[in-house]
């Protein structure tokens, strides 16, 4: 090969990698500094919960409706739920595939805990695991996935790992636990409303220090 085409072949090389979506991938920095980049809410996450201060709790109704009701009270009431003004997201879209066909194989008999200690302490690395069995319709942009770890009815709190992930690649960019409160009428309302609070916070604080720590 001619010493041109190296040149050639290096300086394709180089913007193919700077592209976002790349074989090189996005970063955390990437995601806050390109709102304008399509973005899909995967959904929340309930494989890794537990439950703790609920014992006479109907597990096959968490599973079998209240995961997805939860689900989709984030995508049909957006106004509240407001993902995209959370995460500064200017195209936003829903794809609850993965969530729906992992939630529904969850084991009923293992959500309920008799201990706060015995609800799953989730790592980032536990959370990178999970992620990269998601089969992801949609393979461009970022993706963000709230995993679900606990519901303390004793506490009337919610704990959470809020998750942004490069979609082309499944690796995880950002990870944090976040705590929500409880409150409302009906289980779906009062639970959903720990999903509320997370949003509101991050939309207030979080979101911008998250920013100011990738610079």
């Amino acid at each position: 090969m001619k010493p041109i085409n190296f040149c050639i072949f290096f300086l394709l090389l180089a913007f193919f990698l700077s592209m976002p979506g790349s074989v090189a991938g996005q970063s955390k920095k990437d995601f806050f500094s390109s709102p304008d980049t399509k973005t899909t809410w995967l959904g929340l996450d309930f494989t890794e919960l537990r439950i703790f201060g609920d014992s006479e709790a109907d597990v096959m109704a968490i599973r079998d409706q209240y995961f997805g009701s939860i689900n989709y009270l984030v995508i049909t009431e957006t106004n509240k739920y407001n993902v995209a003004q959370a995460f500064r997201r200017t195209k936003l879209v829903y794809d609850l595939t993965d969530v729906t066909r992992l939630n529904a194989e969850v084991d009923p008999d293992k959500l309920i805990v008799m201990s706060s200690e015995a609800v799953m302490k989730i790592t980032p690395e536990r959370v990178q695991e999970l992620v990269n069995v998601y089969q992801l319709t949609e393979s461009t942009g970022y993706g963000i996935v709230f995993i679900m770890e606990g519901f303390n009815k004793s506490k009337k709190v919610a704990t959470m790992y809020v998750t942004i992930i490069d979609l082309a690649s499944k690796k995880v960019l950002l990870t944090k636990r976040m705590e929500g409160k409880a409150a409302g009428f009906g289980y779906r309302n009062y639970w959903a409303r720990t999903v509320h609070d997370v949003l509101n916070s991050i939309n207030q604080s979080a979101y911008n220090k998250w920013k100011s720590e990738t610079k």
